[in-house]
């Protein structure tokens, strides 16, 4: 794994966070980009500002419940592609100080988090629906808008202004998340320079205007091969398929399909932000705080196990983590049986993570699945199938795992944990 060595390493320590989309689309319950899916107009779209009063928005409940349940930082959205900016900027009225609300937003929750030391991220959208000289075209992302007012050099100086703002007057911010620049394929290092001046522990994405520190894919993952990650990756994931911002008919994702999907990605080395949303009262919705308590008790059941260092094992349908003494293996779908099959390896003792229970282990001469058949086989049996139906189960290897270097990344990886390891004792 490729690390910083510098202040923005809390980064790897991070892992698990949550991620907030919240503006002036929160008050039509429908979808964070309700102006373009749902073709809506300004005329309409602006009624919500006199209306918008989030006032049981508690930076402090959002927090609580955040390290409640194992996350570690949180990525709030400044302003999204509809142009609404939830701080007090001076670079546009168009921001939340209009609404009967009134209150800076970003400030309160960068106030809480620093009285917590709770890592802050600022998502800022490149692409500006109401500002009238970015050049809305109609690319990705984009509503057209009228050429005659398009200045992308005016744009890109606002955008500045607007980072100044956000990297200077909320105390230390710990990351600039930024979204859909979709205006030119060119580099201009110039913006990543800036926050870096003004923000030195802050780390960047690769979504804005050069390559940043860490990628970001989203939504759903299918590797090429379970190895694991070798450069800064944060993967995301909303609670719903139809929306990041709250949305009154939402279809949720399943629990366990969530939990696989958090560890196909963290158990192999990178971090994971869960996507939840207030309502337009500025509270959680049920929903986010129902799936953040929920992921959080999974969490705190298998998270040293995420955490740990990736190790490469031949097989389908499940990752693993683990050390020279430990494999904790990941089942992402649900086994047909109650029986999992894996190469014969030393093995002393095998629990399962989710309850603590011990499963039994046997050695066969011969596997009867595609990745092992004809071969010996670690044979773990008793798995409780029909009780986790719904829940991400993760299985506990003891035993003697030096043989495993022969799957290619073990080597590599002990080095990214004797980095942890080494930062967890500062």
């Amino acid at each position: 794994m490729k690390f910083f060595n510098d202040e923005r390493d809390w980064f790897f320590d991070a892992k698990y966070g949550m991620m907030v989309h919240f503006g002036l689309y929160t008050f039509y319950e429908k979808q964070e980009q309700v102006l373009w899916r749902y073709g809506m107009n300004y005329a309409e779209y602006d009624k919500a500002i006199p209306q918008f009063n989030p006032s049981a928005f508690n930076p402090a409940e959002w927090l609580d419940l955040a390290q409640a349940n194992g996350m570690r930082y949180i990525v709030i959205t400044a302003k999204h592609h509809d142009g609404f900016c939830l701080w007090d900027t001076k670079c546009t009225d168009y921001n939340i100080m209009r609404t009967p609300y009134g209150k800076d937003i970003i400030g309160q929750l960068a106030e809480e988090c620093h009285r917590r030391k709770f890592p802050l991220v600022i998502y800022y959208s490149v692409v500006d629906w109401h500002h009238p000289n970015y050049p809305n075209l109609g690319r990705s992302h984009e509503i057209k808008t009228p050429v005659k007012t398009h200045d992308e050099k005016k744009y890109m100086a606002f955008v500045k202004e607007q980072i100044t703002e956000l990297c200077t007057n909320y105390g230390q911010i710990d990351g600039i998340w930024w979204d859909m620049n979709v205006m030119s394929r060119q580099k201009n290092r110039s913006f990543n320079a800036l926050i870096r001046s003004l923000q030195p522990t802050a780390v960047i994405n690769n979504r804005g205007f050069d390559e940043g520190d860490f990628s970001t894919p989203e939504r759903t993952f299918t590797a090429n091969s379970l190895l694991p990650f070798t450069t800064p990756t944060e993967a995301c994931e909303a609670i719903g398929i139809g929306s990041w911002a709250y949305r009154k008919e939402e279809d949720y994702i399943a629990y366990g399909a969530l939990e696989s999907h958090i560890a196909s990605y963290m158990a192999l080395g990178t971090n994971f932000v869960l996507g939840v949303a207030p309502c337009a009262d500025g509270r959680l919705s049920p929903k986010s705080r129902e799936y953040i308590k929920t992921l959080g008790d999974w969490y705190r059941r298998v998270g040293a196990a995420l955490r740990a260092t990736p190790v490469q094992l031949k097989g389908v349908d499940y990752v693993t983590t683990g050390d020279e003494r430990t494999l904790n293996v990941f089942l992402l779908k649900p086994l047909r049986a109650s029986t999992l099959q894996l190469p014969k390896l030393n093995v002393e003792s095998a629990t399962l993570l989710n309850d603590g229970r011990p499963l039994p282990l046997t050695t066969e001469p011969i596997g009867y699945n595609k990745i092992v058949r004809q071969r010996p086989v670690t044979r773990i049996r008793e798995i409780p199938v029909n009780e986790y139906a719904n829940e991400c189960m993760v299985i506990q290897l003891k035993g003697d795992f030096k043989q495993l270097r022969s799957f290619g990344k073990l080597s590599k990886c002990k080095s990214w944990f004797g980095h942890l390891s080494a930062k967890n004792k500062e």
